[in-house]
């Protein structure tokens, strides 16, 4: 009995140290669903989504922005290429958004109707499963029992080549690097 309460007060001390330790990580994580999954090597991979969203945004409050509305479309396109490195399974991904947008706003007190359109800042990501998962080929991949437990790595970067112009309050793109 006392051995019970000794692992189950280990546990505790264990999981707060975690949650604590971490907590300032994961205030940046972003961690797509599956990102991690296990694929063929030597896998292709094309993306092409599209999504239309509409209403106000919220802007910083040091700009001469008022009541900001936008309606956008947006388009991604992608390409993931899986392979062996190191004999782990790796994967990279490039990612290129495309939106066209209309804004609505007051600025500096002046009603304001604007239109954004252009290339967003591309992502570029490497994922390396180390742990969890053998890189097969097509054919022996669908032979193997899934595994339950995966380790893995990602390092992603976007590139600031997106639409950005410096004298507009409103840009497509970021002008700046982020890892």
């Amino acid at each position: 009995m006392k051995t019970k309460f000794i692992i189950n007060r280990f546990n505790v001390i264990i999981l707060w140290l975690f949650v604590t330790l971490s907590y300032t990580s994961a205030l940046s994580q972003d961690l797509e669903p599956r990102l991690l999954s296990a694929i063929p090597t030597g896998g292709n991979i094309v993306i092409a989504s599209y999504s239309h969203s509409a209403g106000n945004i919220l802007v910083d409050s040091a700009l001469p922005i008022e009541d900001l509305d936008a309606s956008l479309n947006n388009f991604v396109f992608g390409y993931a290429k899986s392979f062996k490195l190191f004999n782990k399974l790796t994967k990279v991904d490039m990612i290129i958004p495309i939106s066209l947008g209309k804004y609505n706003a007051i600025v500096e007190g002046e009603k304001t109707n604007v239109n954004r359109n252009g290339f967003g800042d591309p992502l570029f990501r490497i994922s390396m499963i180390l742990v969890g998962v053998t890189p097969l080929k097509p054919q022996d991949y669908f032979k193997q029992e899934p595994e339950k437990f995966k380790l893995g790595l990602i390092f992603r970067f976007k590139v600031p080549l997106g639409e950005y112009d410096p004298d507009k309050l409103l840009n497509i793109g970021t002008n700046r690097w982020s890892f």
